[in-house]
C-alpha cells in the first residue's frame, strides 16, 4: 500500500488512538470526518446529534448515482459497509428522485391521517374494513416530538437541520394523500 489512501478504504479505515477506537467518514463537502457514535447517547438531543439524517429519503432514493455502497448492492472490495452509509449526506436530487418515486406508489399513507385513510383504503383496494389503530404502530394520534420536546429549542433545530429533505418529502406525502381523499370525495365515496 503506498503513502496515499483511497477515499473508499479511509471511509472503512479504523485506528486507535489513546486507547479510543474511531471511524471516519466522507462529508457532505468530501472531507474525512470523524463518524458520530449513536451507541452510549443518554438523551434524545445526543440520539438526533449521533444519529443518520434524512432517513426517509435515503430509505426511498439513497442509491441515486449508484454510490459504491453494500446498502445499493455494491459488495465489490473497497465498497462502503452499510453502517458507514447511514450517513451518506443526501441532496436536494436525492430528495427530488423520492418524491418522483411516492409519485408512482398506488398509495401513500402518513401515520397521523391513518383514520381519514380507512375509507380511501376501503375504497382504492375494496377491504371491508381497515384497522387504523393497528397501522399506527402504537404511536398515539396527538404525539408530536415538537411538543414532546418544546422546552428544547436546541433539539427541535437539530430535528430540522438533520431531516429537512425528510420534513419536505413528508409535506409532499401528506399532498399525495390529501389529492387521493380529494379524488374519492368528488366521485361521491362515502369519507366516514
Amino acid at each position: 500500500a503506498g503513502a496515499s489512501t483511497s477515499t473508499s478504504s479511509a471511509l472503512s479505515s479504523v485506528y486507535s488512538s489513546g486507547g479510543a477506537t474511531q471511524k471516519y467518514m466522507k462529508d457532505a463537502n468530501g472531507n474525512i470526518v470523524k463518524k458520530p457514535k449513536v451507541e452510549g447517547a443518554t438523551t434524545f438531543a445526543e440520539y438526533v446529534k449521533c444519529g443518520e439524517s434524512n432517513v426517509m429519503v435515503k430509505r426511498i432514493c439513497g442509491c441515486l448515482d449508484y454510490p459504491k455502497a453494500q446498502s445499493c448492492g455494491d459488495y465489490s472490495e473497497g465498497s462502503v459497509i452499510d453502517a458507514h452509509f447511514r450517513h451518506h449526506p443526501m441532496t436536494r436530487a436525492h430528495l427530488e428522485c423520492a418524491k418522483k418515486r411516492l409519485d408512482h406508489f398506488s398509495v401513500v399513507l402518513v401515520t397521523e391521517m391513518m383514520e381519514e385513510a380507512a375509507p380511501f383504503l376501503r375504497w382504492k383496494f375494496g377491504w371491508e374494513s381497515v384497522d387504523t389503530h393497528a397501522a399506527r404502530g402504537g404511536t398515539s394520534r396527538g404525539s408530536s416530538a415538537l411538543e414532546e420536546f418544546k422546552n428544547e429549542p436546541e433539539t427541535i433545530q437539530m430535528l430540522h437541520d438533520k431531516h429537512d429533505l425528510d420534513l419536505e418529502l413528508y409535506e409532499h406525502a401528506v399532498s399525495l394523500l390529501c389529492q387521493d381523499l380529494a379524488k374519492m370525495k368528488e366521485l361521491g365515496m362515502q369519507l366516514r
